[in-house]
Protein backbone atom coordinates (compact mmCIF):
# COMPACT_ATOMS: atom_id res chain seq x y z
CA UNK A 1 0.00 0.00 0.00
CA UNK A 2 2.78 2.42 0.92
CA UNK A 3 4.55 1.71 -2.34
CA UNK A 4 1.43 2.35 -4.37
CA UNK A 5 0.69 5.57 -2.48
CA UNK A 6 4.27 6.74 -2.80
CA UNK A 7 4.25 6.08 -6.54
CA UNK A 8 0.99 8.00 -6.90
CA UNK A 9 2.31 11.02 -4.99
CA UNK A 10 5.51 10.99 -7.04
CA UNK A 11 3.41 10.89 -10.20
CA UNK A 12 1.45 13.95 -9.04
CA UNK A 13 4.68 15.89 -8.47
CA UNK A 14 5.85 14.97 -11.97
CA UNK A 15 2.57 16.13 -13.49
CA UNK A 16 2.74 19.39 -11.56
CA UNK A 17 6.30 20.04 -12.71
CA UNK A 18 5.41 19.32 -16.33
CA UNK A 19 2.33 21.55 -16.18
CA UNK A 20 4.35 24.37 -14.61
CA UNK A 21 6.80 24.28 -17.51
CA UNK A 22 3.92 24.33 -20.01
CA UNK A 23 2.19 27.29 -18.36
CA UNK A 24 5.44 29.24 -18.06
CA UNK A 25 5.89 28.78 -21.79
CA UNK A 26 2.29 29.56 -22.81
CA UNK A 27 1.83 32.45 -20.37
CA UNK A 28 -1.99 32.32 -20.43
CA UNK A 29 -3.85 35.40 -19.32
CA UNK A 30 -6.29 33.31 -17.27
CA UNK A 31 -7.19 29.70 -16.55
CA UNK A 32 -10.66 28.18 -16.16
CA UNK A 33 -11.62 24.80 -14.77
CA UNK A 34 -14.98 23.01 -14.83
CA UNK A 35 -14.27 20.50 -12.08
CA UNK A 36 -12.07 19.38 -9.24
CA UNK A 37 -10.54 16.14 -10.40
CA UNK A 38 -6.85 15.39 -10.10
CA UNK A 39 -5.72 17.43 -13.12
CA UNK A 40 -7.97 20.36 -12.15
CA UNK A 41 -6.53 20.49 -8.64
CA UNK A 42 -2.96 20.44 -9.96
CA UNK A 43 -3.76 23.19 -12.45
CA UNK A 44 -5.27 25.37 -9.73
CA UNK A 45 -2.27 24.95 -7.42
CA UNK A 46 0.24 25.67 -10.18
CA UNK A 47 -1.69 28.74 -11.39
CA UNK A 48 -1.61 30.19 -7.88
CA UNK A 49 2.13 29.54 -7.63
CA UNK A 50 2.76 31.30 -10.94
CA UNK A 51 0.37 34.17 -10.21
CA UNK A 52 -1.90 33.36 -13.16
CA UNK A 53 -5.52 34.45 -12.58
CA UNK A 54 -7.73 31.38 -12.39
CA UNK A 55 -11.41 30.55 -11.89
CA UNK A 56 -13.24 27.32 -11.14
CA UNK A 57 -16.74 27.01 -12.63
CA UNK A 58 -18.97 24.18 -11.49
CA UNK A 59 -20.77 22.22 -14.20
CA UNK A 60 -23.39 21.26 -11.59
CA UNK A 61 -25.73 23.36 -9.51
CA UNK A 62 -25.34 23.61 -5.74
CA UNK A 63 -28.10 24.29 -3.25
CA UNK A 64 -27.77 25.03 0.48
CA UNK A 65 -28.19 21.99 2.76
CA UNK A 66 -31.25 21.94 4.99
CA UNK A 67 -30.17 19.24 7.46
CA UNK A 68 -27.16 17.22 8.57
CA UNK A 69 -27.59 14.45 6.00
CA UNK A 70 -27.65 16.97 3.15
CA UNK A 71 -24.67 18.74 4.70
CA UNK A 72 -22.65 15.51 4.59
CA UNK A 73 -23.50 14.61 1.00
CA UNK A 74 -23.25 18.14 -0.38
CA UNK A 75 -19.93 18.53 1.40
CA UNK A 76 -18.59 15.50 -0.45
CA UNK A 77 -20.07 16.86 -3.67
CA UNK A 78 -18.29 20.19 -3.12
CA UNK A 79 -14.91 18.49 -2.82
CA UNK A 80 -15.30 16.95 -6.26
CA UNK A 81 -16.64 19.99 -8.10
CA UNK A 82 -15.51 23.28 -6.55
CA UNK A 83 -12.91 22.48 -3.90
CA UNK A 84 -9.73 23.01 -5.94
CA UNK A 85 -7.41 25.94 -5.10
CA UNK A 86 -8.33 28.57 -7.71
CA UNK A 87 -8.14 32.32 -7.17
CA UNK A 88 -11.81 32.84 -8.00
CA UNK A 89 -14.93 30.68 -7.89
CA UNK A 90 -17.82 31.46 -10.20
CA UNK A 91 -21.09 31.93 -8.32
CA UNK A 92 -23.71 31.22 -10.95
CA UNK A 93 -26.90 31.65 -8.94
CA UNK A 94 -28.21 32.86 -5.56
CA UNK A 95 -28.62 29.21 -4.52
CA UNK A 96 -24.90 28.65 -5.10
CA UNK A 97 -24.15 31.77 -3.07
CA UNK A 98 -26.13 30.38 -0.14
CA UNK A 99 -24.36 27.04 -0.58
CA UNK A 100 -20.97 28.74 -0.17
CA UNK A 101 -22.03 30.20 3.16
CA UNK A 102 -22.09 26.64 4.48
CA UNK A 103 -19.08 25.46 2.47
CA UNK A 104 -16.62 28.36 2.04
CA UNK A 105 -14.47 28.12 -1.06
CA UNK A 106 -10.70 28.35 -1.37
CA UNK A 107 -11.02 31.10 -3.96
CA UNK A 108 -12.86 34.40 -3.83
CA UNK A 109 -16.56 34.00 -4.78
CA UNK A 110 -17.57 36.14 -7.75
CA UNK A 111 -21.14 36.61 -8.95
CA UNK A 112 -21.00 35.68 -12.61
CA UNK A 113 -24.46 34.34 -13.41
CA UNK A 114 -24.71 31.11 -15.42
CA UNK A 115 -21.53 30.13 -17.28
CA UNK A 116 -21.63 26.33 -17.55
CA UNK A 117 -25.41 25.90 -17.57
CA UNK A 118 -28.55 28.02 -17.67
CA UNK A 119 -28.05 29.55 -21.12
CA UNK A 120 -31.04 31.37 -22.59
CA UNK A 121 -33.29 29.04 -24.55
CA UNK A 122 -34.50 29.70 -28.08
CA UNK A 123 -38.28 30.08 -27.85
CA UNK A 124 -38.57 30.24 -31.63
CA UNK A 125 -38.10 26.47 -31.83
CA UNK A 126 -40.94 25.80 -29.42
CA UNK A 127 -43.52 25.07 -32.11
CA UNK A 128 -41.12 22.93 -34.12
CA UNK A 129 -40.42 20.51 -31.28
CA UNK A 130 -44.05 20.43 -30.19
CA UNK A 131 -45.13 19.39 -33.64
CA UNK A 132 -42.32 16.85 -33.85
CA UNK A 133 -43.12 15.14 -30.55
CA UNK A 134 -46.91 15.53 -30.52
CA UNK A 135 -47.86 15.65 -34.19
CA UNK A 136 -50.90 13.42 -33.71
CA UNK A 137 -52.26 15.09 -30.59
CA UNK A 138 -53.47 18.54 -29.59
CA UNK A 139 -51.34 19.46 -26.59
CA UNK A 140 -51.81 22.68 -24.65
CA UNK A 141 -49.31 22.09 -21.84
CA UNK A 142 -46.01 20.24 -22.19
CA UNK A 143 -44.33 18.78 -19.12
CA UNK A 144 -40.71 17.67 -19.25
CA UNK A 145 -39.16 15.20 -16.83
CA UNK A 146 -35.40 15.19 -16.28
CA UNK A 147 -33.75 12.65 -14.02
CA UNK A 148 -30.16 12.32 -12.80
CA UNK A 149 -30.08 8.77 -11.43
CA UNK A 150 -26.86 7.60 -9.85
CA UNK A 151 -25.42 4.10 -9.62
CA UNK A 152 -25.77 2.21 -6.36
CA UNK A 153 -22.09 2.63 -5.50
CA UNK A 154 -22.25 6.45 -5.56
CA UNK A 155 -21.90 7.76 -1.97
CA UNK A 156 -24.67 10.34 -2.36
CA UNK A 157 -27.80 8.24 -2.03
CA UNK A 158 -29.91 10.91 -0.31
CA UNK A 159 -29.70 13.94 -2.59
CA UNK A 160 -29.84 11.84 -5.78
CA UNK A 161 -32.06 9.05 -7.06
CA UNK A 162 -30.96 5.52 -7.77
CA UNK A 163 -31.90 4.12 -11.18
CA UNK A 164 -34.77 2.16 -9.64
CA UNK A 165 -36.10 5.22 -7.83
CA UNK A 166 -35.93 7.33 -10.98
CA UNK A 167 -37.77 4.66 -12.95
CA UNK A 168 -40.49 4.41 -10.29
CA UNK A 169 -40.96 8.21 -10.24
CA UNK A 170 -41.15 8.29 -14.02
CA UNK A 171 -43.83 5.59 -14.02
CA UNK A 172 -45.85 7.58 -11.44
CA UNK A 173 -45.61 10.66 -13.61
CA UNK A 174 -46.66 8.82 -16.78
CA UNK A 175 -49.79 7.51 -15.05
CA UNK A 176 -50.64 10.97 -13.72
CA UNK A 177 -50.24 12.75 -17.07
CA UNK A 178 -52.47 10.21 -18.76
CA UNK A 179 -55.25 11.32 -16.42
CA UNK A 180 -54.99 14.91 -17.66
CA UNK A 181 -56.53 16.69 -20.63
CA UNK A 182 -54.46 18.52 -23.24
CA UNK A 183 -51.13 17.61 -21.61
CA UNK A 184 -48.02 16.00 -23.10
CA UNK A 185 -45.01 14.57 -21.32
CA UNK A 186 -41.43 14.48 -22.59
CA UNK A 187 -39.10 12.14 -20.71
CA UNK A 188 -35.50 13.26 -21.07
CA UNK A 189 -33.50 10.10 -20.61
CA UNK A 190 -29.83 9.23 -20.57
CA UNK A 191 -28.99 5.55 -20.64
CA UNK A 192 -26.53 4.05 -18.18
CA UNK A 193 -24.96 0.71 -17.42
CA UNK A 194 -27.71 0.02 -14.91
CA UNK A 195 -30.60 1.15 -17.10
CA UNK A 196 -30.48 1.41 -20.88
CA UNK A 197 -32.93 3.41 -22.98
CA UNK A 198 -34.60 0.35 -24.50
CA UNK A 199 -34.97 -1.33 -21.09
CA UNK A 200 -36.52 1.78 -19.56
CA UNK A 201 -38.87 2.19 -22.52
CA UNK A 202 -40.08 -1.40 -22.18
CA UNK A 203 -41.01 -0.72 -18.55
CA UNK A 204 -42.41 2.81 -18.96
CA UNK A 205 -44.19 2.02 -22.25
CA UNK A 206 -44.26 5.50 -23.75
CA UNK A 207 -46.98 6.37 -26.21
CA UNK A 208 -49.55 9.09 -26.72
CA UNK A 209 -49.19 11.49 -24.89
CA UNK A 210 -45.77 10.40 -23.53
CA UNK A 211 -42.53 10.50 -25.54
CA UNK A 212 -38.88 9.82 -24.75
CA UNK A 213 -36.14 12.26 -25.81
CA UNK A 214 -32.54 11.05 -25.86
CA UNK A 215 -30.46 12.71 -28.58
CA UNK A 216 -32.25 15.98 -29.32
CA UNK A 217 -30.53 19.20 -28.12
CA UNK A 218 -31.51 19.59 -24.48
CA UNK A 219 -32.06 23.36 -24.45
CA UNK A 220 -34.14 23.20 -27.63
CA UNK A 221 -36.39 20.54 -26.16
CA UNK A 222 -36.69 22.42 -22.87
CA UNK A 223 -37.80 25.49 -24.81
CA UNK A 224 -41.18 23.87 -25.44
CA UNK A 225 -41.76 22.90 -21.81
CA UNK A 226 -44.31 24.70 -19.63
CA UNK A 227 -43.15 22.81 -16.54
CA UNK A 228 -39.98 20.91 -15.68
CA UNK A 229 -40.26 17.95 -13.31
CA UNK A 230 -37.22 16.55 -11.51
CA UNK A 231 -35.92 15.25 -8.18
CA UNK A 232 -32.37 16.59 -8.22
CA UNK A 233 -30.66 17.95 -11.32
CA UNK A 234 -28.86 20.98 -12.71
CA UNK A 235 -31.80 21.16 -15.14
CA UNK A 236 -33.85 22.58 -12.25
CA UNK A 237 -31.80 25.76 -12.16
CA UNK A 238 -31.60 25.84 -15.96
CA UNK A 239 -35.38 25.97 -16.05
CA UNK A 240 -35.60 28.65 -13.37
CA UNK A 241 -33.10 30.81 -15.26
CA UNK A 242 -35.50 30.64 -18.23
CA UNK A 243 -38.80 31.38 -16.44
CA UNK A 244 -39.92 27.75 -16.55
CA UNK A 245 -41.59 26.61 -13.30
CA UNK A 246 -40.38 23.43 -11.63
CA UNK A 247 -42.13 20.57 -9.88
CA UNK A 248 -39.98 18.55 -7.47
CA UNK A 249 -41.03 14.91 -7.27
CA UNK A 250 -39.47 11.59 -6.36
CA UNK A 251 -38.35 9.27 -3.55
CA UNK A 252 -41.28 10.14 -1.32
CA UNK A 253 -40.08 13.71 -1.02
CA UNK A 254 -37.16 12.81 1.25
CA UNK A 255 -35.12 15.61 -0.33
CA UNK A 256 -36.11 18.94 -1.88
CA UNK A 257 -33.47 20.37 -4.19
CA UNK A 258 -35.03 23.80 -3.65
CA UNK A 259 -36.94 24.69 -0.50
CA UNK A 260 -40.66 24.98 -1.23
CA UNK A 261 -44.08 23.88 0.01
CA UNK A 262 -45.90 20.72 -1.04
CA UNK A 263 -48.92 20.93 -3.33
CA UNK A 264 -51.83 19.15 -1.66
CA UNK A 265 -55.15 18.21 -3.30
CA UNK A 266 -57.03 19.64 -0.31
CA UNK A 267 -55.43 23.08 -0.53
CA UNK A 268 -55.31 25.58 -3.37
CA UNK A 269 -51.65 26.29 -4.21
CA UNK A 270 -50.37 29.78 -4.88
CA UNK A 271 -48.46 30.86 -7.99
CA UNK A 272 -44.76 30.03 -7.57
CA UNK A 273 -41.62 29.16 -9.49
CA UNK A 274 -41.10 25.88 -7.61
CA UNK A 275 -43.66 23.31 -6.44
CA UNK A 276 -43.29 19.94 -4.72
CA UNK A 277 -45.35 16.75 -4.50
CA UNK A 278 -44.55 13.88 -2.13
CA UNK A 279 -47.14 11.23 -2.97
CA UNK A 280 -47.90 9.58 -6.31
CA UNK A 281 -51.63 9.94 -5.67
CA UNK A 282 -51.24 13.72 -5.38
CA UNK A 283 -49.49 14.12 -8.74
CA UNK A 284 -52.49 14.37 -11.07
CA UNK A 285 -54.42 16.84 -8.83
CA UNK A 286 -51.29 18.95 -8.40
CA UNK A 287 -50.62 19.01 -12.13
CA UNK A 288 -54.21 20.15 -12.75
CA UNK A 289 -53.71 23.04 -10.33
CA UNK A 290 -50.45 23.96 -12.05
CA UNK A 291 -52.20 23.82 -15.44
CA UNK A 292 -54.72 26.35 -14.17
CA UNK A 293 -51.93 28.66 -13.04
CA UNK A 294 -50.15 28.27 -16.37
CA UNK A 295 -53.35 29.38 -18.10
CA UNK A 296 -53.47 32.48 -15.92
CA UNK A 297 -49.75 33.13 -16.46
CA UNK A 298 -46.85 33.33 -14.02
CA UNK A 299 -45.23 36.68 -13.36
CA UNK A 300 -41.47 36.82 -13.91
CA UNK A 301 -41.06 38.14 -10.39
CA UNK A 302 -41.56 34.61 -9.08
CA UNK A 303 -38.21 33.63 -10.63
CA UNK A 304 -36.14 36.58 -9.39
CA UNK A 305 -35.23 34.75 -6.19
CA UNK A 306 -33.24 32.19 -8.20
CA UNK A 307 -31.09 34.38 -10.43
CA UNK A 308 -28.90 37.44 -10.30
CA UNK A 309 -29.89 40.66 -12.00
CA UNK A 310 -27.41 41.77 -14.69
CA UNK A 311 -26.18 44.67 -12.52
CA UNK A 312 -25.33 42.19 -9.73
CA UNK A 313 -22.83 40.26 -11.86
CA UNK A 314 -19.15 41.06 -12.30
CA UNK A 315 -17.64 41.09 -15.82
CA UNK A 316 -15.10 38.28 -15.76
CA UNK A 317 -12.53 40.16 -17.82
CA UNK A 318 -12.34 42.87 -15.17
CA UNK A 319 -10.96 40.36 -12.66
CA UNK A 320 -7.64 40.17 -14.46
CA UNK A 321 -7.63 43.38 -16.45
CA UNK A 322 -4.20 44.23 -15.11
CA UNK A 323 -2.61 40.82 -15.72
CA UNK A 324 -0.02 40.48 -18.51
CA UNK A 325 -1.44 39.50 -21.89
CA UNK A 326 -0.33 36.23 -23.44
Amino acid sequence: LYGSLGSHILGLHRKAAALERILMSLKPRAIFSAGDREDDAITGAVSLKLGIPSMIVSHGSHTPPKDQVERIEWGEHRVQLIGAPYRFIAVQSPLAEEFLKTFPSVGKPVRTGPLMWGAAIDRQKRDYWRSKFFKNRSVKHVFMHVGSPKAFHVPRFHIYETSDECLASTADLVRAVRELDNAGLVLRFRGSEEMGVSSAASLIRPGDPVVISTDEPFLEVMAMADLLISFSSTAIEEALQNDIPVLLYGCGGRYLHVHTDNVLPSAHCKPAAVYAVRKAGDLAPALRQIQEMLDRGLDRSHFELYRFAPNQCVPIGSLWADSPKS
